[in-house]
Protein backbone atom coordinates (compact mmCIF):
# COMPACT_ATOMS: atom_id res chain seq x y z
CA UNK A 1 0.00 0.00 0.00
CA UNK A 2 2.52 2.85 1.02
CA UNK A 3 4.66 1.47 -1.94
CA UNK A 4 1.99 2.52 -4.62
CA UNK A 5 1.06 5.56 -2.53
CA UNK A 6 4.86 6.40 -2.80
CA UNK A 7 4.66 5.74 -7.00
CA UNK A 8 1.53 7.47 -7.64
CA UNK A 9 2.93 10.46 -5.79
CA UNK A 10 6.07 10.30 -7.58
CA UNK A 11 3.87 9.86 -10.71
CA UNK A 12 2.19 13.03 -10.31
CA UNK A 13 5.26 14.91 -9.27
CA UNK A 14 7.22 13.77 -12.77
CA UNK A 15 4.05 14.19 -14.53
CA UNK A 16 3.15 18.19 -13.38
CA UNK A 17 7.04 18.87 -14.13
CA UNK A 18 6.75 17.72 -17.85
CA UNK A 19 5.02 20.01 -19.92
CA UNK A 20 5.22 20.57 -23.38
CA UNK A 21 4.57 24.80 -23.45
CA UNK A 22 7.87 27.02 -23.65
CA UNK A 23 9.27 28.80 -21.17
CA UNK A 24 8.18 31.75 -23.17
CA UNK A 25 4.66 30.66 -22.85
CA UNK A 26 4.56 29.84 -19.30
CA UNK A 27 5.94 33.20 -18.12
CA UNK A 28 2.64 34.50 -19.95
CA UNK A 29 0.78 31.95 -18.26
CA UNK A 30 2.10 33.14 -14.98
CA UNK A 31 1.45 36.76 -16.04
CA UNK A 32 -2.39 35.24 -16.25
CA UNK A 33 -2.04 34.32 -12.21
CA UNK A 34 -0.26 37.35 -11.30
CA UNK A 35 -3.39 39.80 -12.97
CA UNK A 36 -5.94 37.07 -11.41
CA UNK A 37 -4.52 36.77 -7.97
CA UNK A 38 -1.71 39.77 -6.88
CA UNK A 39 -2.11 42.85 -9.19
CA UNK A 40 -4.82 44.17 -11.40
CA UNK A 41 -3.47 45.06 -14.44
CA UNK A 42 -4.69 47.26 -17.74
CA UNK A 43 -5.09 45.27 -20.54
CA UNK A 44 -2.15 47.68 -22.18
CA UNK A 45 -0.23 46.90 -18.98
CA UNK A 46 -0.39 43.21 -19.67
CA UNK A 47 0.48 43.88 -22.94
CA UNK A 48 3.48 45.72 -22.07
CA UNK A 49 4.70 42.97 -19.77
CA UNK A 50 4.06 40.39 -22.14
CA UNK A 51 6.58 42.60 -24.66
CA UNK A 52 9.18 42.47 -22.22
CA UNK A 53 8.51 38.69 -21.69
CA UNK A 54 9.17 38.51 -25.59
CA UNK A 55 11.67 40.43 -25.35
CA UNK A 56 13.92 39.01 -22.81
CA UNK A 57 13.06 35.32 -24.58
CA UNK A 58 14.69 36.60 -27.94
CA UNK A 59 17.30 38.30 -26.19
CA UNK A 60 18.06 35.03 -24.45
CA UNK A 61 17.42 32.90 -27.43
CA UNK A 62 21.14 34.64 -28.95
CA UNK A 63 22.94 32.75 -26.44
CA UNK A 64 21.75 29.32 -26.64
CA UNK A 65 24.08 27.80 -28.82
CA UNK A 66 26.65 29.14 -26.48
CA UNK A 67 25.04 26.82 -23.65
CA UNK A 68 25.11 24.28 -26.20
CA UNK A 69 28.86 24.20 -26.68
CA UNK A 70 29.46 24.10 -23.10
CA UNK A 71 26.53 21.27 -22.40
CA UNK A 72 28.33 19.40 -25.11
CA UNK A 73 31.59 19.94 -23.68
CA UNK A 74 30.63 18.52 -20.93
CA UNK A 75 28.53 15.40 -22.03
CA UNK A 76 31.74 14.77 -24.36
CA UNK A 77 34.35 15.15 -21.46
CA UNK A 78 31.98 12.62 -18.95
CA UNK A 79 31.29 10.40 -22.13
CA UNK A 80 35.13 9.98 -22.97
CA UNK A 81 36.29 9.99 -19.11
CA UNK A 82 38.46 12.77 -19.57
CA UNK A 83 40.67 13.43 -16.64
CA UNK A 84 39.77 17.62 -16.63
CA UNK A 85 37.21 19.79 -18.18
CA UNK A 86 38.65 22.70 -20.72
CA UNK A 87 38.16 25.40 -18.24
CA UNK A 88 39.27 28.04 -20.39
CA UNK A 89 36.92 27.29 -23.06
CA UNK A 90 33.87 26.99 -20.54
CA UNK A 91 35.02 30.57 -19.03
CA UNK A 92 35.24 31.94 -22.61
CA UNK A 93 31.86 30.76 -24.00
CA UNK A 94 30.44 32.23 -20.17
CA UNK A 95 32.35 35.14 -20.93
CA UNK A 96 30.48 35.17 -24.41
CA UNK A 97 27.38 35.19 -22.68
CA UNK A 98 27.43 37.81 -20.28
CA UNK A 99 28.61 39.94 -23.14
CA UNK A 100 25.82 39.00 -25.22
CA UNK A 101 23.37 39.53 -22.16
CA UNK A 102 24.94 43.19 -21.12
CA UNK A 103 23.75 44.25 -24.73
CA UNK A 104 20.71 43.58 -23.96
CA UNK A 105 20.04 45.62 -20.91
CA UNK A 106 19.49 48.88 -21.51
CA UNK A 107 16.40 48.35 -24.19
CA UNK A 108 15.17 45.62 -21.13
CA UNK A 109 15.55 47.98 -18.46
CA UNK A 110 13.45 51.24 -20.84
CA UNK A 111 11.01 48.51 -21.34
CA UNK A 112 10.29 47.84 -17.71
CA UNK A 113 10.68 51.29 -16.55
CA UNK A 114 7.44 52.12 -19.17
CA UNK A 115 5.88 49.52 -17.62
CA UNK A 116 6.51 51.14 -14.36
CA UNK A 117 5.28 54.33 -15.12
CA UNK A 118 2.13 53.30 -16.09
CA UNK A 119 1.35 51.85 -12.61
CA UNK A 120 -1.11 53.68 -10.21
CA UNK A 121 -0.51 54.29 -6.98
CA UNK A 122 -2.71 51.43 -6.07
CA UNK A 123 -1.33 49.15 -8.39
CA UNK A 124 2.56 49.73 -7.11
CA UNK A 125 1.05 49.13 -3.64
CA UNK A 126 -0.41 45.75 -4.78
CA UNK A 127 3.53 44.98 -6.33
CA UNK A 128 4.81 45.68 -3.09
CA UNK A 129 2.54 43.56 -1.35
CA UNK A 130 2.84 40.48 -3.95
CA UNK A 131 6.73 41.31 -3.56
CA UNK A 132 6.79 40.53 0.35
CA UNK A 133 4.16 37.36 -0.18
CA UNK A 134 6.89 36.04 -2.85
CA UNK A 135 9.81 36.78 -0.01
CA UNK A 136 7.78 35.35 2.74
CA UNK A 137 7.25 31.61 0.78
CA UNK A 138 10.50 31.40 -1.81
CA UNK A 139 14.24 30.89 -0.47
CA UNK A 140 15.61 31.24 -3.60
CA UNK A 141 13.89 35.09 -4.28
CA UNK A 142 15.52 35.75 -0.76
CA UNK A 143 18.57 34.46 -1.62
CA UNK A 144 18.76 36.13 -4.63
CA UNK A 145 17.55 39.89 -3.46
CA UNK A 146 20.58 39.02 -0.63
CA UNK A 147 18.51 37.87 2.80
CA UNK A 148 19.49 35.25 4.73
CA UNK A 149 16.96 31.93 4.67
CA UNK A 150 15.21 31.94 7.91
CA UNK A 151 15.27 28.53 9.59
Amino acid sequence: MKISLITIVISLIFLSSCSSESPQEKAKKYLGYIDSFYVDLTDEQENLVKKIIDLYFYNKSKTTHLNKKIYDHIEDSLLNNKKKLDIKLVESLIIQIQKENLKSVPEQLAMIDGFYQTLSKKQKVEVADALKSLKSKSARFRFWIGEPDKK
